[in-house]
C-alpha cells in the first residue's frame, strides 16, 4: 500500500516516527518513538501557529503541564532532527533542573542522533562515539562530525545554569523547579539562557510542571497579560489520561494535596501550594489585582551630603509611593546572615534566608511605600536601612533583634540614626533592647496580627513578591511557619503589621509642619517621643 502524502509541516514528526528510537521506561528496551496523545497534540498546535516549516521561525514557548506528558523528548527529538536534516551547524541548548536528569536527557538526545543510521544499539559505543561526533563529552556535549551541529546540556543546580554563546534553540526543561542559589537566582538563569537566542529567530522553549507560587507563576501571568514575549499553552491531565487512569494516579499519592499540582486539570489547580495554606489565597488574588504601579527601582546613594537615585531595572530599592509632607513611616526589616558560601551545600539549602528585607510603612494609611531586598552584610543592610529611613522623613526603624540582627542595629547606632524601635516602647516591663524580639510568643502574636490584616483588607500590599511569599506560606505538621521559597518579606509584614497597632497615626489630627516636631509613637496609654530631627540634608 502506498504511503499517504505527509503535509509539509509533519516532515519532522515523520522523520522522528520512522527513524528514532527512545527508551521504553517499562520493559527498558529501545523501541520506536511513536507520538504519543499530547505530543500530537502540541505539534499541531506549533505548526497551526507558526506555520509548514515552524521550526525555522520565532518560536517563543511557556508550557504548564501535567507530569508524563513527554514533551522534553518531543523537543529534543526535533532538535536532534534539525541537527540532522539540515547542513548548517547549529547549535541547541538544554538546561535541565538537576544532575539525574541531565544525563538521561543526554543518552536520550545521542539514541536520536545515532537512531537513524544505526538502528543496532550494541554499536553504542566508546569506538562508534569517536567516529560519528567531534566532540563526544560524556552528560554534557556532543557535536556532529559531519555538519558540526552541536547539542550541550547543563544544570540549573550548577550556579549558572547557561553556558555563554549563542544557540538556535533553547529548551528549559521544569524551570519552575529551577533552585534560587547565593549565585544566581532561577529567573536569571532563564533570562540570561533565553539572551542567547537571536532576537526574532530561534527556538525558545520553556516547559514544566508547576511548584506552588514561584517565579514561574509570575512568569505564566506575565504572558497571558501580553508582558513578556511567549505563547502561554497548558495541559491537564485529561489531555492525556481517561477518568479510570487518573484515579489510578490519584490513588498513588499519599498526600493528596500534591495531586492538583503534579497532575492538574486547570491552570488554576496548577500553581496550588501544597500542605495548609497560611493566608487567604482568594483574598491574596484580590491584593496583587490591587498593586500600585513602580514608580523607582534602584538604589539611595548617600554621599554625607545628599542622598541621590541610582536607577537600575534590577536594583535593590522599589518605590511605589515617595516621601510625602506630613506623613510618619515606619520601616520593618528581616535581616539574613550576609551572602553565604553555599559550597558543598543543596542549593535549595543555601538559597535559605539569603535575603535582608526591610520594608517601608505608611503608618497612616498602612500601605506598604516602599521596600529594599538584597544580599548582603548585615552591617552594611544596617546603613543601607538608616538611609532610607532618612529619605522617609526620618521613619521609625524596627529591625529584628534577633541572630544577625545585632549587627544591623549596631550599624544603625553608628549612623547616629535617632529613631529606633526599643522594645519597652510597647512591653513596658523591658529593659529597652533595640530592635524587635522574635520569640515564639512574638511570631504567633505577629503571624495573627498578618493574616487578621489580610482577612479584613486593611492594609495595601503593593509588593509582588510579598504576595508570592504569602501564597507559598503553609503550616508544617507541627503548626510551624514554612515554606517552600523565602519567607524574608513575609516576616516584615508580621513585624509591620503588629507594631502599626501601637503605632499608627492618624494624618487628620497631624499638621503640615509636622515633619520637624518630635515624632510621636502612640502605644495605648505609652507614649515616647523619639526626639526630633537631628541634621537635615537635601535629597536629590
Amino acid at each position: 500500500m502506498k504511503k499517504k502524502l505527509s503535509k509539509p509541516g509533519d516532515r519532522i514528526r515523520d522523520f522522528i516516527q520512522d527513524t528514532m528510537l527512545i527508551d521504553d521506561p517499562v520493559s527498558g528496551k529501545m523501541v520506536p518513538f511513536h507520538f504519543r496523545k499530547p505530543q500530537n497534540k502540541y505539534y499541531d498546535e506549533l505548526v497551526n501557529d507558526y506555520g509548514s516549516e515552524w521550526w525555522f521561525n520565532d518560536v517563543d514557548e511557556i508550557d504548564v503541564k501535567a507530569r508524563k506528558m513527554g514533551f522534553t523528548s518531543m523537543w529534543l527529538a526535533v532538535f536532534a532532527s534539525v541537527m540532522l536534516l539540515y547542513k548548517e551547524p547549529r547549535r541547541f541548548l538544554e538546561i535541565s533542573y538537576k544532575i539525574d536528569a541531565t544525563k538521561q536527557h543526554f543518552r536520550r538526545m545521542r539514541g536520536f542522533l545515532l537512531s537513524p543510521l544505526f538502528k543496532n544499539t550494541k554499536l553504542w559505543n566508546d569506538k562508534l562515539f569517536g567516529v560519528y561526533f567531534d566532540v563526544h563529552t560524556e552528560g554534557s556535549e556532543m557535536v556532529l562530525k559531519e555538519n558540526k551541529a552541536s547539542f550541550y546540556c547543563g544544570t540549573a543546580t550548577s550556579r549558572t545554569g547557561e553556558r555563554g554563546g549563542t544557540v538556535y534553540g533553547l529548551l528549559l526543561s521544569e524551570a519552575a523547579h529551577y533552585p534560587d542559589t547565593t549565585i544566581v537566582t532561577a529567573n536569571e538563569i532563564i533570562e540570561a539562557s533565553r539572551s542567547m537566542i537571536h532576537v526574532g529567530s530561534g527556538i525558545k522553549v520553556i516547559e514544566t510542571t508547576a511548584n506552588g507560587f514561584n517565579h514561574m507563576r509570575r512568569r505564566w501571568i506575565q504572558a497571558t497579560n501580553g508582558e513578556i514575549s511567549g505563547r502561554p499553552r497548558f495541559f491537564g491531565w485529561k489531555d492525556f489520561y481517561s477518568p479510570e487512569e487518573f484515579e489510578k494516579i490519584r490513588l498513588g499519592f499519599s498526600d493528596k494535596t500534591m495531586i492538583a499540582q503534579e497532575f492538574p486539570e486547570t491552570i488554576s489547580e496548577a500553581f496550588l501550594t501544597s500542605g495548609r495554606p497560611v493566608f487567604n489565597s482568594k483574598i491574596l488574588k484580590q491584593m496583587e489585582a490591587m498593586v500600585s504601579d513602580i514608580i523607582f527601582r534602584g538604589e539611595l546613594v548617600d554621599d554625607e551630603r545628599e542622598i541621590n537615585f541610582s536607577a537600575s531595572d534590577k536594583g535593590e530599592l522599589t518605590i511605589w509611593k515617595p516621601p510625602r509632607e506630613g506623613r510618619r513611616y515606619m520601616i520593618t526589616a528581616d535581616i539574613a546572615g550576609g551572602v553565604r558560601d553555599e559550597n558543598g551545600l543543596d542549593p535549595l539549602k543555601a538559597a535559605n534566608r539569603c535575603w535582608s528585607v526591610g520594608c517601608v510603612w505608611d503608618r497612616s494609611s498602612w500601605e506598604v511605600v516602599a521596600e529594599i531586598r538584597l544580599r548582603c552584610d548585615p552591617g552594611a543592610f544596617g546603613r543601607k536601612l538608616a538611609t532610607l529611613g532618612e529619605y522617609y522623613k526620618w521613619a521609625l526603624l524596627a529591625p529584628e533583634s534577633n541572630n544577625m540582627g545585632a549587627a544591623t542595629l549596631e550599624a544603625i547606632k553608628g549612623q547616629g540614626y535617632p529613631h529606633v524601635f526599643r522594645d519597652k516602647d510597647i512591653w513596658p516591663d523591658k529593659q529597652g533592647n533595640l530592635g524587635f524580639p522574635t520569640d515564639e510568643r512574638t511570631k504567633l502574636l505577629s503571624l495573627t496580627s498578618l493574616r487578621n490584616a489580610i482577612d479584613g483588607m486593611v492594609y495595601k500590599e503593593n509588593s509582588l513578591t510579598a504576595i508570592d511569599e504569602m501564597y507559598e506560606a503553609v503550616f508544617n505538621d507541627a503548626g510551624k511557619l514554612t515554606s517552600t521559597g523565602w519567607l524574608d518579606c513575609v516576616i516584615t509584614r508580621m513585624i509591620g503589621l503588629y507594631l502599626l497597632k501601637f503605632f499608627t497615626l492618624d494624618e487628620t489630627y497631624r499638621s503640615k509642619d509636622a515633619i520637624d516636631s518630635p515624632i510621636m509613637v502612640t502605644g495605648g496609654q505609652h507614649e515616647h517621643s523619639f526626639g526630633s530631627r537631628f541634621r537635615k540634608r537635601r535629597v536629590a
